[in-house]
Order: structure tokens, then C-alpha cells, then sequence
């Protein structure tokens, strides 16, 4: 996640230009509930499908600290608490979380928000990036198998075998810049994000 001042920046410029959704986390480096917040942050925050979701909007966290009577965010985030989760659009708040929501929660706030501000299905499109990613996830666990048996047999590899290694590996080359190719137009975010004319 961003840093706060560029979450700052970001939600500024939201005010007056389109851009991205953003998801703000709002965490804490009290003390007293920091050993809470980093177990919260580091079970819920790396969870893969918020990992997925996070792809689709400009991610930033806050201290809770710096959201003092001063601070022009005080605005938008009237009561800030510590493991708490919003969705923007142009600077304005689209969802608002309890605090610490947990990972499916998180999940369904930003699934709900692509829907209702760029008509987009973030549930189809995390099941398809699931599998691509699953069957990347294969393809590496391939090419680490040739290279354990290329390491294991060394000298020993015969001239038959190692090309035979060759034309898989090409082949395991082109799978992986297909299913990248996949990915990356399933992600295109600029071809994806289109909001909707009424939402406007």
C-alpha cells in the first residue's frame, strides 16, 4: 500500500479527475494495539482474494494518528478508527467497513464498489484470475522439476534427453507468455474500469 501522503494526493486529485477507485485502510502505531494490528494486518491484508481485488484500485494506508481536527481528510473520514476499510470514487465514500473486517468481507466492500461505480464483476473475474494463476503456478512447478532432473543428472543427461527437455521447456515458455497475455487483458484495468454514465 501507498504511504500516506500520496493517499493524500490521490484522494485530492479523486475530487476533480476520474482515476482509479482507491481502498484506504486505516491503520495504527499505538503502542497499546499494534501487536493487533500487525497479527489483523498480516492475516487478513495478504489474504490472495483481497491480493486480487486490490489489483482494481490505488491502495493506501493511514495512521490513524495523522487524521488529527487538522487534517483536510477529516472531511471525508469523519470518525477514523484503527483496522478500519473504505472504498472511494473521486474522493467520496463509496463503503465503509466495521472494524477489522475480515478478509471475505473486505473482498465483498470492493466487489460491490467496482459494480456500482464501473459495472465491473470483480466475483468472475477473481474466479478467472484464480485459474490463470493456478495454471502458472503449475507451469513453475514444471520448469523447476526439469531443472532439479537437468542438476541431478548433469554429465549423465544424454544428447536425446536433454532435447527432448529442450522442447518442453519451449513449450512451457510459450504456455507461460500465453496465460501472462490472458492475465494481463483480464487486468487491463483502463479497458475494465468504465464508469457508469449514471453513477456519474
Amino acid at each position: 500500500m501507498g504511504d500516506s501522503r500520496q493517499a493524500f494526493q490521490q484522494l485530492t486529485d479523486l475530487n476533480e479527475e476520474e482515476g482509479r477507485p482507491v481502498f484506504l485502510y486505516l491503520t495504527s502505531t499505538d503502542e497499546e494495539i499494534m501487536p493487533r494490528v500487525e497479527t489483523y494486518e498480516q492475516t487478513v491484508l495478504n489474504n490472495e482474494k483481497f491480493c486480487i481485488a486490490a489489483k482494481f484500485f490505488d491502495c493506501f494506508q493511514i495512521d490513524v494518528a495523522e487524521l488529527d481536527e487538522e487534517n483536510p481528510l477529516r472531511k471525508t473520514i469523519k470518525r477514523p478508527k484503527p483496522m478500519t476499510c473504505y472504498t472511494l470514487s473521486k474522493g467520496k465514500i463509496i463503503y465503509k467497513s466495521k472494524a477489522k473486517p475480515s478478509a471475505s468481507q473486505i473482498f465483498s466492500m470492493c466487489s460491490k464498489t467496482l459494480k456500482k461505480v464501473y459495472g465491473v464483476s470483480l466475483d468472475k473475474i477473481a474466479k478467472q484470475e484464480e485459474k490463470i494463476l493456478d495454471q502458472l503456478a503449475k507451469v513453475q512447478q514444471e520448469k523447476d522439476q526439469i531443472e532439479k532432473k537437468r542438476l541431478s543428472k548433469g554429465k549423465n543427461l544424454s544428447k536425446r534427453e536433454d532435447k527432448k527437455l529442450q522442447m518442453r521447456e519451449q513449450e512451457l515458455f510459450e504456455e507461460e507468455l500465453d496465460l501472462k497475455e490472458k492475465e494481463r487483458k483480464l487486468l487491463d484495468l483502463e479497458a475494465q474500469l468504465k464508469p457508469d454514465e449514471e453513477n456519474e
